[in-house]
């Protein structure tokens, strides 16, 4: 459960097949990409580490940046943003925030 991994930061990119997953305890992640030629970077810190999410597209953060878990959803067609939101992890009812 959810609830038995606070403090621990996690990194998910999904592309096609392509799956990225990195998966660390109360430190640091950090992962920079490219698709279709846009340059991505993701940074996930416990609250040890700065309590910071981040997820850039081109230069432009789209994370809501809220403890728990912070999503953000690009359709590559379009090329921009269709959602953004955060689940706090941290409570029984994960709260969704848009």
């Amino acid at each position: 459960m959810l609830l038995d991994k606070q403090y621990h930061s996690f990194i998910g990119v999904i592309h096609g097949a392509k799956v990225v997953e990195m998966y660390g305890d109360d430190e640091a992640l950090f992962y920079d990409g490219e698709i279709n030629k846009r340059k991505f970077y993701l940074s996930s810190r416990t609250l040890e580490h700065g309590n910071l999410s981040e997820i850039k597209i081109g230069a432009k953060d789209y994370s809501q940046n809220r403890r728990g878990l912070n999503f953000v959803l690009y359709d590559n067609q379009a090329e921009k943003v269709i959602d953004a939101v955060s689940f706090d992890t941290h409570v029984p009812e994960f709260t969704c925030i848009r």
